[in-house]
């Protein structure tokens, strides 16, 4: 799953046989910076500040912090979630 969510940061697309909400129920704030085409089963960037060419830092720092989590408990992901939450939010519109 960590390896999906790092294609999808990196090039704006991934193609999985994962179900969506599968995905979203691993690192929920995904549902606001991508979309599944349902005809290509494609996971796709859609439309949010978080892919503009400015916010470049900060999807860089949200690939590294992914690629440092071991496993998809809370805990592990609880520097990115709070970040998400109460910093700010990797460039993130919500």
């Amino acid at each position: 799953m960590k390896s999906i969510i790092i294609t999808l940061l990196s090039s704006g697309f991934t193609k999985t046989k994962k179900d969506f909400s599968e995905l979203t129920a691993y690192c929920y704030f995904l549902k606001e910076i991508a979309e599944i085409d349902t005809n290509s089963n494609l996971i796709r960037c859609k439309s949010n500040k978080f892919w503009d060419s400015e916010n470049n830092k900060n999807r860089n720092d949200l690939i590294n912090d992914v690629y440092r989590t071991q496993g998809k408990g809370v805990r592990n992901w609880f520097s990115i979630f709070n970040r998400y939450e109460n910093g700010d939010s990797y460039g993130i519109e919500r």
